[in-house]
């Protein structure tokens, strides 16, 4: 039976969307919460894919509702592809008699359809996918009243959702760079490739989270493949041929392609000794040399008796590549595996760190924008970020993270999207910061912590606030007054070891033409031959000369002022720069 949604309800389905500890878990009961909410007989959840711009059914309840997984709706196409094609919600009471229907996929999977409610969910602006609940229950028609409350899931959920993919975006990335890590450390010293391949299947087993493994190669000595390691599996041949190998071997040997299966009582292909197995879920993944196939590994039975997924493909994948290089590496460059180990893992985090990293744009509502950043090293701490509130308001951040090199990089990405996070929740900075140095706190016992300053723009009112976590201080450049003032406020590095933060934050008015000048102190303490710092005053000085040039020519000018005076001295410190011209 139809339910009302009370605030109270609505309250609590909040509390527990906000929860869900993965994607799964919180499409699930989005799901569940929508069907129990209106009395439907099933509910779909599709979300936009942006490669081939189209829905996909990615959750879904009620008869039939497994047939619709991982099916496609074009733009336009459907009742939900109208949806998406106009942003628009709709309650169709005669489905079967309605032309927009995709009668194809009632087809397919043998559904009859006869009402619907369809409505968009859209998160900041951005169009993450459509909620549809089909056939109502004790009733022979959805009203307004359903819209609404349909209207009120898909508002909460969107943010929801995309709130939990940048999340889960930011632990793959951590749990790749950890992979990654992990197999160095395991096979750096290695030089025999029996120890080598059982010290790299242990890692797979670890960081994929599996029970079984195992590598097969191509021998051209003996032009026969065999078992390099095997992990758990059943296999008792150490070499066999490709004529009688197993068909998921053979098939990924002529595709060269990854074979994921989630469930092979689903797939037309032959699972030899499938009896053997704890899940029917498994994973297979070439290795390429010059485009030909010399190697699989293959993986099954995770430890959580989970299906495997496209993640983790995309992990095996990267693990398999790295794994691959770090062999040919040990068979030329014994002597040097260790540093060359180090080079390729150094170089994958910088453009992780790199791509990280927002473009700003050259204008972005009346304000001019520009920002460089340089590294000292091949990966650093320093990172910059726009935080888009509406129209008016935006959020500028600079930040420099303790220490140097792969801590600090990965130290980065996490401080990033926590601060990105409470920026958008708290409406004071000060209060954002407080909270972002208890997650701190929490998370990380060590000594780590990062420096930030905010400064967050109200374009409608001319009008900035900012704040401080320990930063040095920043330039506020008045075009009337032809000088400087100089920006700070109390507050301590984040994460740091100080019991009290006492954050705070100030507000200033602004004019047309007015700059804000954001930077780390890589530009200020670059040292010259005579150990000379550049100091503040110079930077002043190159601004104020330069005062009426576009920002972007403001920047190069610091930037190559700095490149003269350091000289040939190395950068002891990353350097950031962001520099914005007031409207």
């Amino acid at each position: 039976m139809k339910k009302n949604l009370t605030l109270e309800e609505l309250a609590r389905i909040v509390a527990k969307i906000n929860t869900s500890e993965d994607i799964m878990s919180l499409l699930d009961y989005i799901i569940e919460t929508t069907i129990m909410i209106l009395d439907t007989e099933g509910c779909s959840l599709l979300l936009y894919k942006k490669e081939d711009d189209s829905l996909e059914f990615y959750v879904s309840r009620g008869e039939k509702s497994e047939s619709l997984l991982s099916l496609h709706v074009p733009r336009g196409k459907g009742i939900a592809g109208y949806v998406m094609e106009t942003r628009e919600s709709i309650i169709v009471n005669d489905a079967q008699n309605d032309p927009r229907l995709y009668k194809d996929i009632d087809a397919k999977v043998g559904y009859t359809t006869k009402n619907l409610v369809c409505v968009p969910m859209l998160s900041r602006g951005e169009f993450i996918g459509v909620i549809e609940t089909v056939n109502s229950l004790d009733r022979d028609y959805f009203d307004e009243s359903d819209l609404a409350t349909l209207t009120n899931i898909a508002e909460i959920s969107a943010v929801a959702i995309q709130n939990r993919f940048l999340l889960d975006e930011l632990e793959n990335r951590l749990k790749e760079i950890n992979g990654l890590f992990q197999i160095s450390a395991r096979i750096k010293e290695i030089k025999e490739p029996k120890e080598f391949f059982m010290e790299a299947g242990k890692s797979f087993c670890e960081v994929l989270g599996v029970e079984r493994v195992s590598f097969a190669y191509y021998s051209r000595n003996t032009s026969e493949w065999r078992l390099a390691f095997s992990i758990g599996l059943p296999f008792q041949e150490k070499t066999f041929s490709l004529k009688s190998s197993s068909p998921v071997f053979k098939r990924v040997i002529e595709e060269g392609e990854p074979l994921l299966v989630e469930n092979t009582q689903k797939e037309n292909i032959e699972f030899p000794n499938s009896e053997n197995y704890k899940t029917k879920s498994f994973l297979c993944i070439p290795i390429k040399q010059e485009g030909e196939v010399i190697g699989i590994v293959s993986l099954t039975d995770k430890v959580n008796r989970k299906q495997f997924n496209k993640n983790d493909q995309k992990l095996a994948g990267i693990l398999v590549h790295h794994v691959t290089e770090s062999f040919n590496s040990m068979n030329q460059r014994v002597q040097r595996e260790n540093h060359e180990l180090l080079k390729r893992d150094l170089s994958i985090a910088s453009q992780i760190q790199q791509y990280s990293l927002p473009e700003l744009p050259e204008t972005l509502n009346g304000l001019q924008l520009t920002s460089s950043y340089q590294a000292s090293r091949e990966i650093g701490g320093d990172f910059y970020d726009l935080i888009y509130h509406n129209d008016h308001i935006f959020t500028f951040l600079i930040a420099d993270v303790a220490g140097k090199g792969i801590s600090a990089a990965l130290y980065m990405e996490y401080s990033k999207t926590v601060l990105s996070s409470e920026i958008n929740k708290n409406n004071n900075l000060n209060d954002a910061f407080e909270e972002c140095h208890k997650q701190f706190r929490k998370k990380f016992t060590s000594r780590v912590h990062v420096e930030v300053m905010a400064v967050k723009i109200d374009t409608k009112k001319r009008i900035f606030r900012f704040a401080s976590g320990g930063h040095n201080r920043q330039l506020f450049f008045s075009k009337e007054k032809n000088d400087f003032i100089l920006l700070r406020t109390k507050g301590i590095p984040i994460g740091s070891n100080f019991q009290n933060p006492n954050f705070s934050e100030e507000e200033m008015s602004y004019k047309i033409g007015d700059m804000i000048i954001l930077y780390t102190d890589g530009i200020t303490e670059a040292k010259n031959k005579s150990n000379q710092m550049f100091g503040e005053e110079r930077l002043m000085t190159i601004v104020k000369i330069n005062q009426n040039k576009p920002v972007a020519e403001i920047s190069n000018k610091i930037k190559k002022s700095v490149e003269v005076f350091t000289g040939t001295t190395e950068l002891e410190d990353d350097t950031t720069l962001v520099i914005i011209r007031l409207n």
